[in-house]
């Protein structure tokens, strides 16, 4: 297992990133360039997300189609189509997918990394990233 996190892919072009077939976290962005950009932990963070059961990719289409429509399937993807309307073209993503084969081990691990992220921003920016809601 490894922890690190893919580079920096803008939205539209998320079906390039490696390894989506497998679960893990992922962390979307906005940012209107793709260099200069290789902190998770800034205010341009707009949500950080995890998916055990489901593939990366499965469940980026998920938001993807929440943040396009505001329909249920994606908490993150409906507050980002509240926020933003559909994905704007600035918006970024980068994932860390996880090979840890014992899926209740994967589970807690994808879990905490979330978790963590999440309180690791929260401590640099002071606030959650806007569209976690949970």
């Amino acid at each position: 297992m490894t922890d690190r996190f893919s580079s920096w892919r803008r939205w539209t072009d998320r079906k390039d990133l490696p390894r989506l077939d497998l679960p893990g976290v992922y962390v979307l962005a906005h940012r209107h360039t793709d260099t200069g950009f290789a902190v998770i932990l800034t205010t341009w963070v707009v949500y950080i997300g995890e998916t055990c059961a489901r593939s990366l990719g499965k469940r980026l289409d998920e938001f993807a189609r929440s943040a396009r429509t505001g329909r249920r399937g994606h908490s993150g993807g409906r507050a980002y189509h509240e926020r933003f309307g559909a994905p704007q073209p600035e918006l970024h993503v980068k994932v860390l997918a996880v090979t840890i084969a014992d899926p209740v081990l994967r589970s807690v691990w994808i879990r905490y990394r979330e978790r963590q992220l999440i309180w690791e921003h929260f401590l640099e920016c002071k606030e959650f990233p806007v569209c976690n809601l949970k």
